[in-house]
């Protein structure tokens, strides 16, 4: 552990950190309150955290506070840096240890080029872009997040084979790489931490809605090891397979897609009960009105059975999944980096 945290245990340093990089202007008391541990331990690790840069003090002339006190925030200059590929286009995030979104950048695909031409092309702008507002060595993790359908292919075209992580894919070298070894994952499955995050120890029904498809993801509270979200519960669109766990059904319209789904839903909340569902897909708009009319149906057809309808999120896939990617970057950064280095 490094020399500044040396009086102090790795765990209270973590959860310290945690605590200290979840708000703004926070005081130590605050801290220590959210964190549950004592002031003076949680101001000595701010104080190293401080020291190093992580943290940046300031004085608050907040009346919450009272007088002027000593505040802490996340440093605006670490950051991390992920890369999303779509079916039909790119993305690249830049994002604070906070997990607040400094900046995005889309990538229209050209559609006549071979794949790591195009991915090629996408990493060199993008890291341009990066470099223009930031700086390349202060970025704490990079990830690469593509579809489950498509990961072998593009991994192939990267120089990374599945399951590799002796040598960064080749395409991701020098500037692109920023100086980290890149993380691979499925876009999907990091999205489905996320949701697990937000609904901490409840139950969540995720539907991934994409030009009129929707694949849900049930996953049971208090689920452990890899297999925190496995598939289950319903599918609905031109390209699926029947099975025991995944439904298909062709909806000819939006007002019957809606009404399919909400069908679907409320006979998934009487088989397994959960505490939130989350609608995920790449078009908020669409997102939106499918919300409004889905939960307008779903909820009369709880009223007749007597259910309490659960709480209908909204969000885009590829937010969530790079959310969730930047908070395991940076949690694995400042263990690795910042508590072993």
């Amino acid at each position: 552990m490094k020399q500044e945290f040396s009086n102090l245990k790795q765990d209270s340093v973590l959860e310290v950190f945690r605590s200290a990089v979840s708000g703004s202007n926070l005081t130590r008391a605050e801290i220590a309150e959210k964190c549950g541990l004592s002031v003076m331990t949680v101001g000595k690790a701010v104080d190293a955290l401080v020291a190093l840069k992580i943290l940046k003090q300031s004085m608050s002339a907040d009346p919450r506070h009272g007088r002027r006190s000593r505040t802490v925030t996340v440093s605006p200059e670490l950051w991390t840096a992920i890369y999303i590929i779509g079916e039909r286009g790119y993305s690249f995030y830049m994002i604070d240890l906070s997990l607040r979104t400094i900046d995005v950048m889309q990538y229209a695909l050209r559609g006549n080029i071979f794949v790591d031409d195009e991915f090629n092309g996408f990493v060199r702008r993008a890291a341009a872009f990066a470099k223009e507002r930031r700086r390349i060595d202060r970025c704490c993790g990079t990830a690469v997040l593509v579809p489950a359908a498509t990961y072998q292919s593009i991994s192939a075209a990267a120089g990374q084979d599945i399951g590799e992580t002796n040598a960064p894919p080749r395409l991701l070298e020098g500037d692109s790489a920023f100086l980290c070894r890149p993380v691979w994952g499925i876009t999907r499955d990091y999205h489905a931490r996320r949701a697990q995050a937000l609904a901490a120890d409840k139950n969540v029904f995720c539907v991934y809605i994409n030009t009129g498809d929707i694949k849900a993801v049930y996953n049971g509270a208090g689920t452990s090891g890899n297999s925190q979200f496995s598939n289950a519960g319903l599918f609905v669109g031109n390209n699926s397979s029947m099975s025991l766990n995944d439904m298909t059904m062709t909806a000819a319209d939006p007002e019957l897609f809606c009404e399919t789904l909400a069908e679907y839903l409320c006979i998934s909340v009487l088989c397994v009960p959960c505490d939130l569902i989350l609608l995920s897909g790449d078009k908020p708009k669409h997102l939106d009105a499918v919300r409004d009319v889905t939960c307008a149906i779903f909820d009369e057809y709880c009223m007749k059975l007597g259910v309490i309808p659960p709480e209908v999120r909204c969000e885009r896939i590829r937010d969530g999944a790079a959310a969730a990617a930047a908070q395991e970057l940076r949690d694995s950064w400042f263990r690795d980096k910042m508590l072993n280095g």
